[in-house]
């Protein structure tokens, strides 16, 4: 599903901006 997809980036971006 797009959604689903959609929002396992926001999960991986999320997670990429806290480890900067």
């Amino acid at each position: 599903m797009v959604l689903c997809l959609l929002w396992n980036v926001v999960a991986v971006t999320g997670a990429w901006i806290r480890g900067e």
